[in-house]
C-alpha cells in the first residue's frame, strides 16, 4: 500500500470540515490502477456529525417544527448538502414565493437540479391557480413540458397575444400522444378561432395511430370531414390488421394519404410477417407516389428481416434494399448471408463491396482473415491476424488464440496529481452528489454528477470519475472513462465491485467469476438499482418473474423488486440463473450468454439443424439480433479482461468445444 500525503486543503474541499492530515490511499491489487480514496483522522467524523444533523434538520423541516429546523442548521454551512435544506425550507412555502424569491434562489442555487424542480412546480402552480398576470410574467410560453406551455400561453392569451397563441399551439397539436388537460382551454379557443385546418386535423390523427394510440385516434376522428372518415378507418383497420393489404381494392383511392396508409401497413407487416410482405409489396411498390424515403424505408427493413431469417431470396432483397443507396447495415448482412452459406468468395467478395472506413473494422478484417484462411492463402490470412492481434476485442482475442500470441490488453493506470484532486474535489456539485451517494440518494446523486461533468473539463471528468470509484460509486468510474475515451482505463472500466459476493456466488454456483463479473459490467456497467424498460433490475438485471422461479428452484430468498436491488441479493439470483443456463446448454457459455440476454426459448430456436455443425464465430455472427451479438462478444471478451484484472494467468477466449461448433448433445 503506498501512500501519498495530499494538502490540508485538499481534504477540506471535499469535506468542508478542518483537517489536521489527509492521506490518499492507492491499492494495487495485481496490477489494479489506483483508486483514490480521501481519508483524514479529523474530517470524517466531522463529516459524519454533519450529516447527522443534517438529517435531523430535514426530519424537522418535514414537521414544520422551524425552531428545531434554525437550531439544527446552524453549524451546516460548509455541509455539501446545505443548499438542499434551503430549498427544502423554501419549497414549503413555495406557492406564496414571490418572483423575486424565486429569481433569488435560481441566482443563488441554479446549479442545483433540485432548484429547477422547483422552479417549475412554482411555474404550474402559477397557472394552475389562475395566477395568469404573474406567470406571462416570467414564462413566453415558447418552452417547457406541454402543461407548461399550456398555461403559460393560456396566461398570454389573457393579455391578448391572440397571435402568440395561434402560431405556438400547432406545434403543441402535432403530437401523437395525449396532450394534459391544461392545454383543453387552449385548445378549444384555438380551434374556435379557426386554427384547426383539415391537414392537421389528419397529421395528427395519423401520429396517433402510427405512435401506437388508436384510443387517441378513434377520439380525433370527430375533427375529420365525413369525406375522411373512411380513410381513417382503414388507417385504423391497417393498424390493427396489416393483412388487409391483401385486400387491394381497398385502396384505389387516388389520394396521397392512401399511400401514407399503404407505406405504413407495409411497415407493420413487414415486422410480423416478412415473408407475407415480400408477396405483398410489388404489387404497391409503384403504385403511389409515397412521401420520400418511404420505399427505400421499407425496403431495407424487409431486406433485414428476411436476411435474418435466412430466407431463400434474402441476398435479392439485399441487393434491391442498396439500389438506394449505400448502407452498412444491409453490406454486412450481406456477408452474414454468404458466411451463413459457408461461402467464402462470396465472403471476401461482400467484404470487398464495402466503404474502406467500414471494410477496414475489426470484426470484417477478421472474417476477411478467416475466408482466405479457409480458401487456402494462410500468408495473406495471417497477416490480417497479425493486425487484429493487438487489439483488445473479441475478434483480437480470437485473432492471437489463432497465433498462439499472448492477448494484449494495453492497460494503463490513471495518474492524478494533487492539484488536480483538490481541484476536482472543491467543485460544488462533485462535493454535493458525493454526499448524496453517501445518503443512499442515488437519483439526485445521478442529477448532480451530470451537472457537475457537464461544467468539467475532459481531463477533470477523469479525475472526478475516479474520485467516485474511490467511493464505491462504481458506474461513475465506468461512464466517465467512456465519457473522456479512457479506453486503456481498464481499472475504471472493469471495477472489482462486490468481491465477496462475486466470488462467493461463483464458487457456490460454480462458475467462473470473471465470466459473472463480465455480465455485471455489460448488464448494469455496475448500476445497483439499474431498471432496464424491459423492467428488469439490478446488477445483473433479473426480471422479477426470472428471480422468482430461479430463488424456488435453487431454493433463495426473493421478496420482490427489493431484493433484487439489494447487490448481494442480486448476485446470488442471477449466478443461479446464469448457472442453470449453463447447464442447459451443455456447459456451453456462447449459447448460455446468448440466452441470458435473448431468453432461452429464442436461443432454442436459433440452434436448428442448419446451425448446429456451425463453427461459434459463424454462429455469434449471424445471429439474428444485433443486440445479442454484441453482448456475447462484449461478455466474452469482458470475461478475458476481467482474468487480467484479477491477476490470472492468461488463458484462451473460448474452449475447443465452444470453438467447434455449436453441437450439443442435449437442448430441450
Amino acid at each position: 500500500m503506498r501512500r501519498l500525503i495530499l494538502t490540508l486543503a485538499s481534504a477540506a474541499a471535499l469535506t468542508g470540515a478542518p483537517v489536521t492530515q489527509a492521506v490518499l490511499e492507492v491499492p494495487e491489487p495485481s496490477g489494479e490502477p489506483a483508486v483514490p480514496v480521501v481519508r483524514s483522522t479529523d474530517d470524517n467524523a466531522s463529516l459524519e456529525q454533519q450529516r447527522e444533523r443534517f438529517l435531523k434538520a430535514e426530519k424537522a423541516l418535514s414537521k414544520l417544527d422551524l425552531e428545531a429546523y434554525e437550531s439544527l442548521s446552524k453549524g451546516l454551512e460548509d455541509y455539501p448538502l446545505q443548499p438542499y435544506l434551503e430549498l427544502k425550507h423554501l419549497s414549503k412555502r413555495l406557492f406564496v414565493a414571490t418572483p423575486a424569491e424565486i429569481d433569488a434562489m435560481m441566482a443563488e442555487y441554479g446549479d442545483i437540479p433540485l432548484a429547477h424542480t422547483l422552479r417549475r412546480q412554482w411555474l404550474i402552480h402559477l397557472g394552475r391557480s389562475g395566477q395568469w398576470s404573474t406567470l406571462r410574467q416570467v414564462h413566453d410560453g415558447t418552452s417547457g413540458g406541454d402543461r407548461l406551455r399550456c398555461l403559460s400561453l393560456r396566461a398570454h392569451l389573457k393579455d391578448g397575444r391572440h397571435s402568440l397563441v395561434m402560431d405556438q399551439v400547432p406545434e403543441l397539436w402535432k403530437s401523437g400522444y395525449s396532450l394534459p388537460r391544461a392545454c383543453n382551454p387552449l385548445l378549444d379557443y384555438w380551434r374556435e378561432h379557426g386554427g384547426l385546418t383539415q391537414e392537421l386535423a389528419w397529421t395528427r390523427f395519423h401520429l396517433a395511430v402510427t405512435n401506437g394510440d388508436p384510443g387517441l385516434a378513434r377520439y380525433l376522428r370527430r375533427y375529420l370531414d365525413q369525406d375522411d372518415r373512411p380513410l381513417s378507418r382503414l388507417l385504423l383497420d391497417v393498424h390493427s390488421n396489416p393483412e388487409r393489404l391483401r385486400k387491394a381494392r381497398d385502396f384505389n383511392r387516388n389520394d396521397k394519404r392512401v399511400g401514407q396508409i399503404v407505406a405504413y401497413g407495409m411497415r407493420r407487416l413487414v415486422n410480423q410477417d416478412p415473408e407475407r410482405a415480400a408477396e405483398i409489396w410489388p404489387f404497391y411498390r409503384g403504385r403511389f407516389p409515397y412521401e420520400p424515403g418511404a420505399v427505400a424505408a421499407i425496403e431495407k427493413r424487409l431486406a433485414l428481416l428476411l436476411a435474418t431469417r435466412f430466407h431463400p431470396e434474402a441476398a435479392t432483397w439485399l441487393a434491391q434494399a442498396l439500389s438506394h443507396g449505400e448502407d452498412e447495415a444491409l453490406r454486412e448482412w450481406q456477408v452474414r448471408v454468404a458466411l451463413r452459406d459457408r461461402n467464402w468468395p462470396k465472403v471476401l467478395e461482400r467484404i470487398g463491396a464495402m466503404g474502406r472506413e467500414l471494410r477496414e473494422k475489426p470484426r470484417w478484417q477478421y472474417w476477411q482473415a478467416r475466408a482466405l484462411d479457409q480458401m487456402d492463402r494462410p500468408a495473406e490470412a495471417q497477416a490480417l491476424y497479425e493486425t487484429l492481434s493487438d487489439r483488445r476485442t473479441f475478434y483480437g482475442f480470437m485473432a492471437a488464440d489463432e497465433l498462439g500470441k499472448p492477448y494484449s490488453l494495453n492497460h494503463q493506470g490513471v495518474t492524478m496529481n494533487s492539484e488536480a484532486i483538490e481541484r476536482v474535489q472543491a467543485t460544488p456539485g462533485v462535493r454535493r452528489a458525493l454526499e448524496l451517494y453517501r445518503l443512499d440518494r442515488l437519483d439526485a446523486a445521478r442529477a448532480e454528477w451530470r451537472q457537475a461533468m457537464e461544467k468539467l473539463e475532459k481531463r477533470d471528468v477523469l479525475v472526478a470519475s475516479r474520485i467516485a470509484q474511490g467511493w464505491g460509486w462504481h458506474e461513475q468510474g465506468v461512464h466517465g472513462a467512456i465519457a473522456t475515451s479512457a479506453w486503456d482505463h481498464l481499472g475504471m472500466r472493469f471495477p472489482l465491485a462486490h468481491r465477496q459476493s462475486f466470488h462467493g456466488a461463483a464458487r457456490d454456483y460454480n462458475l467462473d467469476v470473471n465470466w459473472v463479473y463480465a455480465l455485471a459490467r455489460q448488464e448494469s456497467a455496475f448500476q445497483p438499482d439499474a431498471q432496464s424498460h424491459r423492467g428488469a433490475f439490478g446488477l445483473l438485471q433479473l426480471l422479477p418473474a426470472t428471480a422468482r422461479e430461479t430463488a424456488q428452484q435453487a431454493g433463495l430468498s426473493f421478496k420482490g423488486i427489493t431484493t433484487l436491488l439489494d447487490p448481494e441479493a442480486n448476485i446470488r439470483l442471477g449466478s443461479a440463473h446464469l448457472s442453470s443456463l449453463l447447464e442447459r446448454f451443455d456447459n456451453n457459455r456462447i449459447l448460455a450468454t446468448a440466452a441470458y440476454n435473448a431468453g432461452e426459448y429464442r436461443v432454442s430456436q436459433w440452434i436448428d439443424e442448419d446451425s448446429r455443425d456451425l463453427a461459434s464465430d459463424i454462429w455469434v455472427e449471424t445471429m439474428p439480433y444485433h443486440e445479442t451479438r454484441q453482448y456475447v462478444r462484449n461478455v466474452m471478451a469482458y470475461t478475458v479482461i476481467y482474468g487480467y484484472r484479477r491477476g490470472e494467468p492468461p488463458g484462451h477466449l473460448l474452449t475447443e468445444r465452444e470453438l467447434a461448433c455449436m453441437c450439443l448433445d442435449d437442448v430441450q
